[in-house]
């Protein structure tokens, strides 16, 4: 089992490192928008801290998978471990775009709704400009 830094590992840092940014750019994107300003401040605190426990979440299922698979302390044994890990870093990612999809699909959420009739973005449905 020989492996190479640049063959095996660095492509998949690379799609992890641009995959984790705009993951989390995009997540405070879509939790923040809509929100009006009175409350922006905690929604924001909220989603730092759905980040927060998610993170810690995901790195104990994955490190409890990946010891649990790794009977030994043997090349072999430990890269099944990993391997296991992997996986379920995957079955973690995709169950996460079921949700997201799933959410999604229920009308878009607040952003939707909350546009006016000429189509701007009303942050406040009371300042909304009358209709006539």
């Amino acid at each position: 089992m020989d492996g190479d830094f640049a063959r095996h590992l660095l492509p998949g840092l690379l799609v992890f490192g641009v995959g984790l940014g705009a993951g989390a750019v995009a997540g405070s994107i879509a939790a923040l928008t809509g929100v009006p300003e009175r409350d922006s401040g905690v929604a924001s605190g909220i989603n730092q801290a759905a980040f927060q426990v998610g993170g810690a979440f995901g790195v104990a299922v994955v490190t409890s998978v990946a010891v649990s698979y790794a009977n030994g302390e043997t090349a072999e044994q430990l890269t099944n471990g990993y391997q296991a890990g992997f996986t379920a870093s995957a079955v973690l990612a995709a169950a996460g775009v079921a949700v997201a999809l799933l959410v999604l699909g229920r009308g878009g959420g607040a952003a939707r709704r909350e546009r006016d009739g000429g189509g701007r973005r009303v942050s406040d449905p009371a300042s909304a400009p009358a209709r006539r």
